[in-house]
């Protein structure tokens, strides 16, 4: 059942479920992709093969008897904190992506049945994500060391103290630029997770960043809120799709409280991390949702109770979503955008905030301007001849019909008959 690693493999994956039909179609699908497989059908023979080889990621079922996958993961964040853990379940609850995300500190959640092309690529980005780890710990050791050589150099040496402290900030530049290229891999694995977010959380962050600089904010302050942009939707990973997929003004009840769980489960992933920095962006993530009157969530902080960063957040996060349908039914032109922005200043916005947004607004170029629109539709509303505006996704993210596809009778008839799907259909002007 086991395979020994071998240096030229592409990693090491570790899947776990009681179920041996899927744990060899598992091994089938990624053996020829030059992947070391190692499975497991309980999480005690799991862990006992995490003690004896060398795993880059850990792909567990929910359901098993004696330990589910929350607990594995768990144990596994506990003692092999850089391996890659992904979650595969057929039961969509809230409640167990809660308890992986909080406990195990889970990298996915993936529901069953899963699309293989998109299971491909989550995993390959878990095991570069290890990779990058495991490199920039070698980078750390190689800092220690040369810190030390350093340390015990003759001071008479001046021209040699020189040289190691150039060297020296040379390896820091270098474990500096790993850790946005860890930034880019999880931000990678929230738009894998959320196809209609993709693209999107990177016009936020650029926004919020030059927003924070003509707010006069410093560059470390504008680079955390940069990060936090990138970052902010890493809880609605938790969040069952059919939510997602509906505009939030017209989410109710239950709903729209689940959907008000994304920020704190959010924060408390970005929380688990072992690098100091993550904990000024947990606390942006946390407040972005937080309205400047103190009727937002989760927790109404008011005024600048909010933190500048979280302000700033919650107004480029709007003026992206506003455009795209993400807020309302119809997508909103630019201009309109702007408009109802600027009338909820000192409602939801902070003022000042908003008055620096639209100096930014002013200066970008004309044609960076929106004029595409588009209305969300179900099914049983489609009329033959209408446009898709984006791809039309089904509620496990396999894709049924590209963007720009024109429906007929016969396309419209297939999808009535699927559940929890929305499409996105272009408004001609």
């Amino acid at each position: 059942m086991l395979q020994h690693a071998s240096q030229s493999a592409r990693g090491n994956i570790l899947f776990v479920d009681d179920e041996e039909n899927i744990t060899r179609t598992l091994e089938r699908q990624f053996k020829p992709l030059g992947y070391n497989v190692f499975v497991a059908n309980n999480g005690v023979a799991a862990l006992h093969i995490l003690v004896n080889d060398q795993i880059d990621v850990v792909v567990s079922d929910m359901r098993m008897p004696e330990m589910n996958g929350a607990n594995l993961l768990k144990e596994v964040a506990l003692k092999w904190p850089d391996v890659g853990r992904i979650l595969l379940t057929g039961f969509a609850e809230v409640d167990a992506a809660i308890a992986a995300i909080n406990e195990g500190k889970i990298d996915c959640y993936l529901e069953k049945p899963w699309n293989e092309n998109y299971l491909e690529s989550v995993i390959k980005n878990a095991v570069e994500n290890k990779h990058l780890k495991d490199k920039t710990k070698l980078l750390q050791k190689e800092v220690y060391r040369q810190n030390q050589e350093l340390l015990t150099l003759n001071h008479s040496l001046e021209s040699t103290v020189t040289a190691r402290t150039n060297e020296l900030n040379k390896t820091l530049e270098s474990l500096h630029r790993n850790q946005l290229a860890t930034l880019n891999v999880c931000s990678n694995l929230i738009e894998n997770q959320l196809p209609h977010y993709r693209g999107h959380a990177k016009k936020v962050a650029d926004l919020a960043r030059q927003i924070a600089l003509k707010h006069k904010l410093s560059q470390t302050e504008a680079s955390l809120i940069y990060y936090a942009g990138c970052l902010y939707a890493l809880g609605k990973i938790a969040i069952p799709k059919q939510i997602l997929n509906t505009p939030y003004r017209i989410l109710r009840g239950e709903e729209r409280n689940v959907f008000h769980q994304y920020p704190v489960i959010g924060a408390t992933a970005l929380l688990s991390n072992e690098h100091n920095d993550f904990e000024w962006v947990a606390e942006i993530v946390l407040a972005h949702r937080e309205a400047f009157n103190g009727k937002g969530y989760p927790h109404k902080r008011a005024g600048e109770d909010i933190p500048i960063g979280a302000r700033i957040l919650y107004v480029a996060i709007d003026y992206e979503q506003l455009q795209s349908g993400m807020l309302l039914p119809d997508k909103l032109t630019n201009f309109q955008a702007i408009e109802l922005i600027k009338a909820s200043k000192g409602i939801l916005y902070d003022p000042k905030v908003v008055d620096t947004f639209c100096e930014i607004i002013a200066m970008l170029p004309a044609e960076s301007i929106k004029t595409t629109r588009e209305k969300m539709l179900p099914p049983e509303s489609l009329k033959a001849g209408m446009k898709l505006s984006r791809a039309l996704l089904s509620s496990t993210g396999m894709l049924l019909l590209p963007e720009g596809t024109v429906l007929d009778d016969r396309a419209i008839h297939n999808l009535v008959n699927l559940k929890n799907i929305v499409a996105y259909i272009q408004i001609e002007d």
